[in-house]
C-alpha cells in the first residue's frame, strides 16, 4: 500500500507496481578507497562552436588534488527522486511508471537537498561532487591514465547517436543501461543522458573581468577593452578584436564578458555572486557532442529555473573550502622588471605548487603565470605605466602574509610582506586588494 500511495502522490501511472526504495548499494569509489590523494590537470583546450571567445580561458588546464571519494554509478533516477520527495515534502514531478528509471532533472537547490539526505552503505553523508571529483571521474581511464571522454579516447562517438546529443533526436534513457557509455571504474551516464549539477559555483578564469578591472585598465577607450576580451577569451558575447567598439552587453546567461566601461562598474566574476551562479558538467540528449568532453564547463544563471539538469550523489566529508585573492599593482615603481610571489611560511608546499595563478594588464590581456626555479610565482613586467591585476586561485580561507618581490633594471630587489585577509571569504564583489606597500 506505500507504494501505491507514493505513486499516487507523485502522479503516476502503474501504480499497482508499486515503487521501492532507492538501492544505495550502487555506490563506486573514485579512483580507490587507498589510492591516496590524487593530483591531476583538469580543463580542456577544446570549445564548443557556438563559443564566441574560444577557448575560454576558465576551462583552460590546471592543476588540482583529489581525495578519494564514493559516487553514485548512475544519475538519480525519477523513482529514487520521488521516495525522497513524499518524504521531505518536496515537489513531486508527475511521470508514467514506464519512465522510473530515467534520470530525474531538478534545480540544483533540490539536487543539494536530495544528496544532502542520502549516505553511502558504509554511513558517509551525501552531498554534490565538487567539479574536479566529477571531472576525475569521467576521465578516470585506469592505472592513473586520464581520457577526455568517459569512455577514453574514441572521438567517432561524438558524431553517432551512440551517446545520443543535441540532434539525435533520441529521449533519455533508462539510467545505466549504455554500454558505450561507462568509464573504467563501472560509472554511467557521464558522458551522455542529462548533464549533471556539480556543488561548485561557477567561477570563471581569474583574468576574465567586467568593468573591473577593464574600466580601471582601459578608461573609455573601447578599442582597449575589446582587444582585452579578445585576450581573456571569456564568456561567449563579447565581440573580440573590434576596433572602437566596445563588447556586447552580456545577456542573463553570458554573464562575465567585458562590459562597456562606461557603464557602472560590475562585479568581478571569480567572485561568489548574488545569486550564485551554479554550473553543470557533461552532455546529454539536448546539449551539443563537445560538451562530451569532462573538461567542459558551463554557467547557468539560478535566477533562471534550469530542470533539464541531472544529478549524482558523492559521499564523504566535502574538500576544504579554497578562495581567489585578486591584486592590483595600480603603479609599480620606475623599472621594475619581475615581480616574484613567494610562498608564505602559513601555505603547505604542496598547495603551493598548485595554485592558478593568472595575471592580467592592458597590454597582454589575460596571461597564466607558472612556478619558477626558486618555487615563487613570477610576473615579467615589461612596463610599469598600466595597472596589473593578479589573481590567486586555491588559497585557503584565513589570513596570508604574502611575501612579494620586486626586480629592478638595475639587478636590484626589494621585499614586500602583503597582508592578506582571506578569513571571511573573498572579497565583496571580487574586489582586487592594492598592493600599496613601498620597497624601502
Amino acid at each position: 500500500m506505500r507504494g501505491a500511495l507514493l505513486l499516487a502522490l507523485a502522479g503516476c501511472v502503474g501504480c499497482a507496481q508499486g515503487i521501492t526504495e532507492a538501492d544505495p548499494s550502487q555506490v563506486v569509489w573514485v579512483p580507490s578507497p587507498d589510492a591516496g590523494v590524487v593530483a591531476y590537470t583538469m580543463g580542456t583546450r577544446s570549445f564548443c562552436g557556438d563559443d564566441a571567445c574560444q577557448p575560454r580561458l576558465d576551462q583552460l588546464p590546471r592543476a588540482v588534488t583529489v581525495a578519494p571519494f564514493e559516487l553514485d554509478a548512475t544519475e538519480v533516477t525519477l523513482e529514487q527522486y520521488t521516495v525522497w520527495a513524499v518524504k521531505a515534502k518536496a515537489t513531486l514531478p508527475s511521470w508514467d511508471y514506464d519512465r522510473r528509471n530515467k534520470p530525474a532533472a531538478v534545480t540544483i537547490d533540490v539536487a543539494r537537498a536530495y544528496c544532502q539526505a542520502q549516505q553511502s552503505p558504509d554511513g558517509k553523508p551525501g552531498r554534490l561532487p565538487t567539479e574536479a571529483e566529477w571531472e576525475l571521474a569521467a576521465r578516470w581511464a585506469g592505472s592513473a591514465q586520464l581520457a577526455p571522454y568517459p569512455w577514453g579516447g574514441d572521438t567517432t562517438r561524438l558524431h553517432s547517436c551512440d551517446v545520443p546529443s543535441l540532434g539525435c533526436g533520441a529521449d533519455v534513457s533508462d539510467v545505466g543501461t549504455n554500454p558505450k557509455d561507462v568509464d573504467a571504474l563501472g560509472i554511467f551516464d557521464l558522458g551522455g543522458n542529462l548533464p549533471e549539477w556539480v556543488e561548485d559555483d561557477y567561477t570563471p578564469a581569474p583574468a576574465c573581468a567586467g568593468a573591473t578591472p577593464f574600466a580601471a585598465l582601459c578608461g573609455s577607450d573601447t578599442t582597449c577593452v575589446s582587444n582585452a576580451c579578445a585576450t581573456a577569451m571569456c564568456e561567449k558575447g563579447c565581440a573580440p578584436g573590434v576596433a572602437g567598439a566596445a563588447p556586447a552587453t552580456p545577456t542573463t546567461n553570458t554573464p562575465f564578458c567585458a562590459y562597456d566601461p562606461s557603464a557602472p562598474a560590475q562585479p568581478e566574476p571569480l567572485a561568489r555572486t548574488t545569486p550564485r551562479v551554479p554550473m553543470y558538467k557533461g552532455g546529454g540528449v539536448g546539449v551539443p557532442a563537445c560538451h562530451f568532453d569532462a573538461g567542459m564547463r558551463t554557467a547557468w544563471d539560478q535566477t533562471d529555473v534550469k530542470t533539464s539538469i541531472g544529478f549524482r550523489c558523492a559521499y564523504g566529508r566535502a574538500p576544504a573550502p579554497t578562495v581567489t585573492a585578486r591584486l592590483l599593482f595600480k603603479q609599480l615603481p620606475a623599472g621594475t622588471t619581475a615581480i616574484h610571489l613567494e610562498q608564505p611560511g602559513s601555505i603547505a608546499a604542496q598547495r603551493w605548487t598548485m595554485l592558478q595563478v593568472v595575471g592580467f594588464d592592458a597590454t597582454r590581456g589575460a596571461f597564466p603565470v607558472a612556478l619558477d626555479g626558486n618555487n615563487a610565482y613570477t610576473i615579467e613586467t615589461p612596463t610599469a605605466e598600466a595597472p596589473l591585476v593578479v589573481a590567486i586561485q586555491g588559497l585557503p580561507p584565513r589570513a596570508i602574509s604574502l611575501p612579494i618581490s620586486l626586480d629592478n633594471a638595475s639587478g636590484m630587489s626589494c621585499s614586500i610582506a602583503h597582508a592578506l585577509d582571506l578569513s571571511g571569504g573573498e572579497p565583496a564583489g571580487g574586489a582586487a586588494d592594492e598592493v600599496g606597500e613601498s620597497c624601502p
